[in-house]
């Protein structure tokens, strides 16, 4: 089951990845983080798609911290140990591993870094030709059209680096396999990494949930229907509206009867910004949370709004929805059942 919410994750990360790789940014949370962690979740995604054929080795050296984006990094080196893999089964390779050391003086001269680490990836497969070799880290060339290959990862490994002042290298020789280098610059000693594991909590005590109620706007039925259980589950009230003009029209009916109003962003034809400001004006002090799995800010009534209330961006994790609802709920004087 973790192995699945993991992979779950990734792939959200991913699409987060290529809608900000399309629009020329990568930037993401930059939080210090343990590089050995980063590597040894990426090692883990990694494993079920092994043959077993091929070993997968690591000598990855602890106490390293990264300033970045640990799921950019890890999801970087996930890809690049894929590719190794695929390298391998399709050219008669037998051995992928993964290296994570202190940078040498060298390394960190090229990125102006007092303290940086380096991160190898290399595998005993068939290697590449210098015309490949020469195009590797171009955004959707691939050489295994038809195979599932995008062409994104190695571009993608290479837009991870850049964009934290780091590096990337690769050598490869026909017959003896390639090996894939990132340079990132690392934290100060002594800096405290936040931990990757989310620990879930409680999202607010059972007095302060009961009889609060939550209105809920999402034009996609399931979505809507799961977010309506979750808070059922967790003793909220809640009353659902299938479009932004529905919200609109419930909140202003009854500006008193909700303490927290959850829209979707992309509906039609009243989307979720255009209802906010309608209801803001309406009706003031109802809190407003935002939950969206893609943000086109070109299509939206008031792009603006988004950065005036929370975002939730799907798929979240129960607990991770629950708290930000716990956070923002209208505090009320009112009773159990009132309104």
């Amino acid at each position: 089951v973790e192995r699945v919410i993991a992979a779950a994750e990734s792939g959200s990360r991913l699409a987060d990845r290529l809608l900000g790789f399309a629009r020329g940014s990568t930037e993401g949370r930059r939080e210090p983080r343990l590089m050995a962690a980063v590597l040894h979740d990426a090692i883990t995604l990694a494993r079920p798609s092994v043959p077993q054929d091929i070993a997968l080795e690591a000598d990855i050296l602890d106490g390293l911290v990264v300033v970045g984006d640990a799921d950019q990094i890890g999801e970087a080196v996930l890809n690049l140990v894929l590719n190794a893999f695929n390298a391998c089964a399709e050219g008669g390779g037998e051995r992928v591993r993964v290296t994570l050391r202190a940078a040498r003086r060298g390394e960190r001269s090229r990125i102006n870094a007092r303290r940086a680490c380096t991160v190898v990836v290399e595998d005993d497969g068939p290697g590449m030709p210098p015309d490949v070799l020469a195009r590797v880290f171009e955004p959707f060339f691939t050489t295994r059209d038809g195979q599932g290959g995008t062409g994104l990862g190695c571009a993608m490994a290479y837009s991870v680096a850049v964009d934290r002042g780091g590096l990337r290298g690769v050598s490869s020789t026909v017959g003896e396999g390639t090996s894939f280098r990132l340079v990132l610059p690392t934290a100060p000693d002594g800096t405290s990494a936040v931990p990757l594991a989310r620990r879930a909590r409680a999202a607010q005590t059972r007095h302060r949930i009961q009889g609060r109620q939550v209105l809920i706007a999402d034009d996609e039925p399931s979505v809507r229907e799961l977010m309506a259980d979750l808070l059922q589950d967790a003793g909220y009230r809640v009353q659902e509206a299938s479009s932004g003009e529905e919200a609109v029209s419930l909140t202003l009916a009854a500006p008193d009867a909700f303490d927290l109003v959850v829209l979707d962003v992309m509906m039609h034809p009243t989307d979720g910004t255009a209802a906010c400001r309608r209801i803001q004006s309406g009706a003031p002090g109802i809190p407003v949370i935002f939950c969206t799995g893609y943000m086109d800010v070109d299509r939206v009534f008031d792009a603006s709004v988004l950065s005036e209330f929370p975002v939730i961006r799907k798929p979240f994790r129960a607990t991770e929805f629950l708290e930000e609802v716990g956070r923002h709920i209208r505090p009320s004087g009112r009773e159990p059942g009132d309104g």
